[in-house]
């Protein structure tokens, strides 16, 4: 996302979500919960490392 903040489409976006201009986006998350229940579960591969 680092590069594609200065998109004017992206900006756009960005300028919605009152994020300053001069504020670099590094990445994003999507949360929340399905609308309907996941019937087939997928083998998860990899591992998420979260530093604080």
């Amino acid at each position: 996302m680092q590069g594609l903040c200065d998109k004017p489409e992206i900006r756009a976006v960005l300028d919605e979500f009152g994020i300053p201009a001069e504020h670099v986006v590094y990445g994003v998350a999507s949360m929340g919960y399905p609308a309907e229940p996941v019937t087939d579960e997928k083998e998860r591969i990899g591992e998420v490392a979260y530093i604080e």
